[in-house]
């Protein structure tokens, strides 16, 4: 069974106005829930039942509120980490705590992607990143299919959700990309979180359609 890591312990500097002194930034609330339980229904909706969270601060309040993660179908365990250790440092400590034979897959607790898990775990390549499309304020260059110069306000980006098998890289400059048109959202500023929380049916949306497919 393939196992998810995800990547808990920001602090959430920059929402500061929002959260509590305890609350981790994953953990601000969404339409009544807290942001990291609609990945989690996430997982849970695809058949991804095994996770960890890579927590740092604000670990307690994530451990009291998900415990064993039962109430949502899923096995959840901690890797709780005392002293910031940065994505990937936090990522190989992790595993060295639970090991990984297979492929697993890598999330962001705060950013929520659209996309079939399924993909990424069946790809031939070590590592595979999703490619998230989003619209942005300025316009982009970039070439046609006939070699012209165009300019756009649709890209792709990092979208934080990767599937590694074998150990985990420095950086991602070598990985396999996914582009995928999903519903993408990041709630790393006050301006994207108040967005999200303006208008999240696009999430809540997006997590009906794997309950349909999965019935």
């Amino acid at each position: 069974m393939t196992t998810t890591f995800i990547l808990c312990g920001g602090i959430g500097s920059r929402l500061r106005d929002v959260l509590t002194r305890d609350c981790p930034k994953a953990m601000v609330e969404v339409a009544g829930k807290p942001f990291l339980e609609y990945i989690i229904m996430q997982l849970a909706a695809q058949g991804f039942k095994e996770v960890v969270f890579c927590t740092g601060i604000g670990h307690d309040r994530i451990l009291n509120y998900f415990r064993n993660g039962s109430q949502w179908d899923v096995k959840i365990s901690y890797s709780h980490e005392t002293e910031p250790l940065g994505t990937a440092g936090a990522l190989r400590v992790a595993l060295c705590r639970y090991p990984q034979d297979g492929p697993f897959l890598v999330m962001n607790g705060d950013t929520f992607f659209d996309v079939e898990l399924k993909r990424l775990v069946d790809s031939d390549y070590d590592i595979t990143v999703a490619l998230a499309r989003v619209d942005g304020r300025f316009d982009v260059p970039d070439w046609d299919n006939e070699g012209g110069l165009v300019f756009n306000r649709s890209y792709y980006v990092n979208s934080g959700v990767l599937s590694i098998f074998g150990s985990v890289p420095d950086s991602l400059r070598d990985a396999w990309t996914m582009e995928v048109d999903g519903f993408f959202t990041d709630i790393g500023t006050k301006e994207s979180y108040a967005e999200l929380c303006a208008n999240p049916q696009p999430m809540l949306d997006a997590l009906a359609s794997y309950k349909a497919v999965c019935r």
